[in-house]
């Protein structure tokens, strides 16, 4: 994936058409100016925007997402708070290890994931918590 200012600018070229796309990274024939590289690479600049967003912006992960995470923040339901930390399965096992940053470690049901605690990949806002929904156990028994 390209950097971001690379990203940027792919995005200005594919709007504008605008620049040379010489030395753009979506350019397909590299060194060729005006060949409408942007034009060819234009679903791979869409990708690496959404990419770039997703790294940036927080939102909740997968159980997956969250123990490849170098660090991923714990919001626990209910819970004012959340907590950056990392997130260990151990193979066979039926919970996560959370290890939080500021304190000891803590071991949650892997079952209750998204339901009783989810793990976001940054620091949301008090909003984006509220207006996020948690998985529902049994959705079938609500009106």
């Amino acid at each position: 994936m390209a950097d971001v200012n690379e990203v940027i600018e792919a995005l200005g070229c594919l709007a504008t058409n605008q620049h040379k796309c010489g030395n753009c990274p979506y350019n397909p024939h590299p060194g060729m100016d005006w060949v409408y590289g942007c034009m060819a690479g234009q679903g791979k600049i869409v990708d690496d925007a959404r990419a770039l967003l997703r790294r940036i912006v927080p939102h909740v992960l997968t159980l997956d997402e969250a123990t490849e995470a170098d660090v991923c923040w714990l919001e626990l339901i209910g819970a004012r708070r959340i907590i950056p930390c990392n997130v260990h399965v151990f193979s066979k096992s039926i919970t996560a290890t959370i290890f939080k940053l500021n304190n000891g470690p803590e071991d949650l049901f892997l079952d209750e994931y998204g339901i009783s605690w989810r793990c976001w990949s940054n620091a949301p806002s008090s909003k984006q918590r509220r207006e996020e929904p948690w998985h529902e156990r049994f959705p079938a028994l609500r009106g």
